[in-house]
């Protein structure tokens, strides 16, 4: 009887030693973004611009004309993900013939990233499955219907930011994408 009820301490000790700590995340089921799209709504950078020359300042690209045509976040049926890469970035300063400097947005679509996601509670994170490295880590709101990317500060944008007092500053910021799903 005693070696039953040790046997039985001892299992129960061994259970709960081998059960999960509070320190991981509960895991949400990753195929649920598969076959969905969703849009970018908000694409923000940390100083004003004027890319449309119309001589309103905006932190917000796609409210200066969506100068790249950005491409909806999708997510195909086996759970890869194209999302644009985009490259070659920057916010360049023009001087016309007559001198007259006006800001310009130039970007490269290279193609679309076939990455792999796991959710983890509200990180969105998005993998590259050639070499199974993070390629970035987001947010995604709880009903699913949000995405934020934070792209880093290192080499998102080249060259310079023209201000509105028309002073020039070297952008050294990072930028802020916000998709909605496309219902």
């Amino acid at each position: 009887m005693k070696k039953t009820i040790l046997f039985n301490a001892l299992l129960f000790l061994i259970f709960i030693s081998c059960s999960s700590s509070d320190d991981t995340v509960e895991r949400i089921d990753d195929s649920s973004l598969n076959s969905l799209q969703f849009k970018m709504v908000s694409f923000n950078i940390d100083i004003p611009v004027d890319i449309n020359n119309d001589g309103t300042f905006s932190t917000d690209l796609i409210a200066e004309g969506n100068p790249c045509g950005f491409y909806p976040f999708k997510v195909n049926d086996e759970g890869v993900v194209t999302h644009p890469y985009t490259s070659g970035i920057s916010l360049e300063i023009e001087t016309d013939i007559n001198g007259v400097k006006k800001q310009v947005f130039t970007c490269g679509i290279a193609g679309a990233l076939g990455l792999s996601y796991q959710i983890d509670g509200d990180d969105l994170v998005l993998i590259n499955p050639n070499n199974d490295e993070i390629s970035f880590i987001g947010k995604i709101s709880a009903d699913k219907k949000l995405i934020t990317l934070t792209f880093p500060k290192a080499g998102i944008f080249k060259q310079y930011i023209l201000k509105q007092d028309g002073s020039s500053q070297e952008y050294l910021g990072g930028a802020v994408a916000v998709y909605e799903l496309i219902e």
